[in-house]
């Protein structure tokens, strides 16, 4: 005995339903990959705001340092002098350790930030950073 099955699929209406479907997860998808866009270029202001206050943060950090310097330059000369004691001299070398460390830190979250904002180049961006890697 001969069976047919019918399927939907293969008639005119299927057909345009299965089209119009496929239209509108073509619209969908174009929504979500301009929304993530525009969500990596909020991200990616963000992280630049980062950069700069990172940048000025830094050569702050670096002024400090320079002046915990001279500060400890002057306090061991006061020191052989006998004008300040072993404490305060421990003092001094205590704040250049803590403007060192605290350079150190800028000058890593500085360079995180531009790591990141890198890689956020390159997903927003991605055939620029195909060239550059050619």
């Amino acid at each position: 005995m001969l069976q047919l099955e019918y399927k939907n699929s293969l008639d005119k209406s299927g057909t345009k339903a299965g089209l119009a479907q496929a239209r509108l997860d073509k619209k969908s998808l174009a929504l979500q990959v301009e929304s993530n866009k525009q969500d990596l270029h909020y991200r990616i202001s963000s992280v630049q705001e980062d950069i700069t206050r990172g940048r000025s943060t830094l050569k702050a950090a670096r002024d400090r340092l320079v002046i915990e310097k001279r500060k400890l330059r002057d306090g061991r000369d006061r020191y052989r002098q006998g004008r300040i004691n072993t404490q305060q001299l421990l003092l001094l070398e205590s704040d250049l350790s803590q403007a060192e460390l605290k350079v150190t830190q800028q000058e890593i979250e500085l360079a995180q930030n531009l790591a990141q904002l890198r890689l956020m180049e390159r997903k927003l961006w991605p055939e620029d950073s195909d060239r550059d890697n050619k």
